[in-house]
Order: structure tokens, then C-alpha cells, then sequence
């Protein structure tokens, strides 16, 4: 299948949980314009030998890393997942030293093969952001689309007591509309 499009993402911080429970995320928030979603899992690569020959291999996923592109980033979605504050009138947003926010991330994924689209709805569990450099240009003759980017660590959590850790989760739908409720769902959106 071909990926011709990426849609709604949505951003929900953690509260508790994801120690053996599901987790628990509080006031979720709806992104800006999706551009751009990058996902790179760092996996073990341990070969076991026995007899001068590999018997065993582990190649499970340990982490990941999450690079994520808006058209523009609201000062509520700023200040819910990057930890941003705001105060007085009229209200200022001010950059801190404190730690970004945990939180659970969706987005959608369009996909079309032989004809048919379909909408991927993807979750991860645990994922902590930061905004990548910022820069600003002047417009000359032509416009240079300037965008920010965030980046983000992927954690593993256990969900269920089973001792795994899953990282993220992702379901297909045939409409837009269904894997929309899908994240909405898990984000806790009415």
C-alpha cells in the first residue's frame, strides 16, 4: 500500500498507569495541520553463538524516535505537550527549564492500493517531545515555507501485567470518520 496522506494528530499527557495497567492520559489536544511523520525504532542486535555459529538473535525494539512536522503548533498544544507556560494579561507563553511533558500521540495515516483507501489510525503508548531548532527567514522573492518540527523518544510500557512493553499500536479503518473515534477513544475525547 502507498501512503498518500497523514491526518489528524492528536496528543494526550499521561496521568498514571502503564506499569503492568493501562494508562490513564489527561485532557488530550488536538494537533495543528499534520506535514510529516518519521518513526525510527532502535532495536537490540545481539547474536548468541554457539559452536562457531549464530543459534540465537534478539532484534526486539528498546526505544524509538519520533520526528513530527506541523504547519504550526497552537499555544495550548505548545503548552500541553512541551510543557510551555502561560501567565498574566495579556497571557505570555514562556520557554523553561522544565522537563517536557510524557504524554500518548496519534495520527493518521492515509493509504490507497488497487483503488481502495484506507485510514491507518497509529497510537503510541509513551512518547516525551521537544521542538527542534527554531529559524525564522525573510520573505524574499518567493516564500520558503518555514514549519516546526518536533522531536520525540518513544517508550516502551507494560500495559497488561504481562511483563511485555509495547511501544505502539495501530488499527485500519475504512473511513476517515472511524479511525478518528478510534483516537479519540484512546486520547479520551468526547
Amino acid at each position: 500500500m502507498a501512503t498518500i496522506g497523514l491526518r489528524y494528530p492528536v496528543w494526550a499527557p499521561y496521568v498514571s498507569g502503564g506499569n503492568g495497567t493501562a494508562i490513564v492520559y489527561g485532557t488530550a489536544v488536538t494537533g495543528d495541520h499534520a506535514i510529516e511523520a518519521n518513526i525510527k525504532w532502535n532495536r537490540n542486535t545481539n547474536v548468541l553463538y554457539g559452536d562457531d555459529v549464530p543459534v540465537e538473535q534478539d532484534n526486539s525494539i528498546v526505544s524509538g524516535e519520533i520526528t513530527f512536522g506541523y504547519d504550526h503548533m497552537s499555544a495550548a498544544l505548545r503548552a500541553s505537550m512541551l510543557g510551555m507556560t502561560g501567565s498574566g494579561t495579556p497571557l505570555t507563553y514562556e520557554d523553561s527549564d522544565a522537563t517536557a511533558p510524557h504524554g500518548g500521540f496519534g495520527y493518521i495515516k492515509v493509504l490507497r492500493n488497487n483503488g481502495t483507501q484506507t485510514y491507518e489510525a497509529y497510537w503510541i503508548h509513551d512518547v516525551q517531545f521537544t521542538l527542534d531548532d527554531e529559524t525564522a527567514k525573510s520573505r524574499g522573492e518567493n516564500i520558503e515555507w518555514q514549519t516546526p518540527t518536533l522531536n520525540g523518544k518513544i517508550y516502551g510500557k507494560d500495559l497488561d501485567g504481562s511483563g511485555v512493553f509495547k511501544f505502539r499500536k495501530m488499527q485500519i479503518f475504512s473511513t476517515e470518520a472511524l479511525a478518528k473515534a478510534y483516537l479519540n477513544d484512546i486520547a479520551g475525547i468526547a
